[in-house]
């Protein structure tokens, strides 16, 4: 699912040092071309897997779901 995350908009990142509490960690964002805004997880994971599982369920759910109007 990696090429259609990307493909998506979204990205997964491990937290550096700069990052602050985030060094270690992994999240997802989401950048839709056009936006203002990029939607970022709500929670942080311990590895990438976690991060990919949650941002894959996000991109399911998304899709399912109609955007507001």
């Amino acid at each position: 699912y990696k090429p259609e995350l990307k493909e998506a908009g979204y990205r997964i990142h491990l937290g550096t040092e700069e990052d602050g509490e985030l060094n270690g960690r992994w999240w997802w964002t989401l950048s839709s071309p056009g936006a203002v805004d990029v939607i970022t997880s709500p929670d942080e994971f311990d590895d990438e897997d976690a991060a990919t599982v949650d941002a894959i369920m996000e991109m399911v759910r998304a899709e399912r779901e109609p955007l507001p109007q």
